[in-house]
């Protein structure tokens, strides 16, 4: 198996997970719900750009397959940029407590 393919599998098997555990880390966050309505959005206009207006695909693309995995390549991207965000906002959180104290 070529390195591509297998980092490609590898990132679809940890994006369920970072999503999860990006969700875990702001459970009590007060602004938990406009985080979750802006990943919905998010997801839907990237959905809509990629599947209805076809903006990333070529014009050789007979079956799908590359709208299909664009927007795997786009969830995939987003779950990852979504934990760093949800551990950057952890972290802002302490830090203001902390300076609370």
């Amino acid at each position: 198996m070529d390195f591509e393919l297998s980092l490609f599998i590898w990132c679809n098997i940890f994006s369920p997970i970072c999503w999860l555990i990006s969700i875990y880390i702001l459970r009590n966050d007060k602004n938990q719900f406009v985080f979750y309505i802006a990943n919905v959005l998010l997801i839907i206009f990237f959905g809509y750009l990629i599947f209805a207006l076809k903006t990333f695909t070529t014009k050789y693309d007979e079956h799908g397959l590359q709208t299909i995995l664009c927007f795997l390549e786009y969830l995939i991207i987003h779950s990852f940029l979504q934990l760093f965000f949800a551990l950057y906002m952890r972290h802002k959180n302490i830090k203001k407590t902390k300076n609370a104290n």
